[in-house]
């Protein structure tokens, strides 16, 4: 009996131990993926704050054709082509950053909502042409998706009917308000 009791304190205290081992693996594993994560949305923010950068913004924003060309975003005008190219692009890279869990999904919506559903909605019509371009032109197995990556990042922007999200992130993350009144 003493021997079965011994065995059991044994086993209790091994589970324990596995136990607390496992919570430490996962305590650790979060420090090493925000560790890991730091140097991107370092050169994420870098990238957002340039002159460049916000150059190429304000020209999609302020300066998109009034229609959506036949020939996807190749016959798009060459400076906002380029411009729409590289705002694409910079959201459709932090859509794949966020989509393999390498930076905080609650982090980039929380800096950028805004920068994000504004950038959509000027580019939405001249990425819905590129798509239907690439399906009607795409042969050989190339893909016809075209920054998908941008487009569930703007999804992860609203909640289900429709509203931005980052006053929720806002108020889950404890971000205090002014009383204004």
């Amino acid at each position: 009996m003493t021997n079965e009791i011994i065995a059991l304190a044994g086993a209790v205290i091994a589970t324990i131990a596995v136990a607390v081992a496992v919570w430490q693996v996962g305590v650790n594993t979060k420090g090493v993926d925000r560790t890991n994560s730091l140097p991107v949305i370092s050169g994420a923010f870098d990238e957002f704050r340039s002159e460049v950068f916000q150059d190429h913004l304000r020209n999609v924003w302020n300066n998109a054709p009034d229609s959506v060309p036949d020939g996807g975003f190749q016959t798009l005008p060459d400076g906002w082509r380029s411009s729409a190219y590289i705002v694409a692009y910079f959201f459709e890279y932090l859509g794949v950053l966020i989509a393999y869990k390498l930076v905080p999904q609650d982090f980039v919506i929380d800096f950028s909502a805004n920068m994000i559903m504004r950038s959509w909605r000027v580019l939405d019509p001249f990425i819905q042409g590129e798509r239907a371009y690439r399906r009607e032109h795409a042969t050989g197995g190339v893909s016809t998706g075209f920054v998908s990556h941008f487009e569930h990042l703007v999804a992860l922007t609203l909640d289900e009917h429709g509203h931005p999200v980052e006053g929720t992130i806002q108020q889950r993350i404890g971000l205090k308000k002014l009383d204004r009144t």
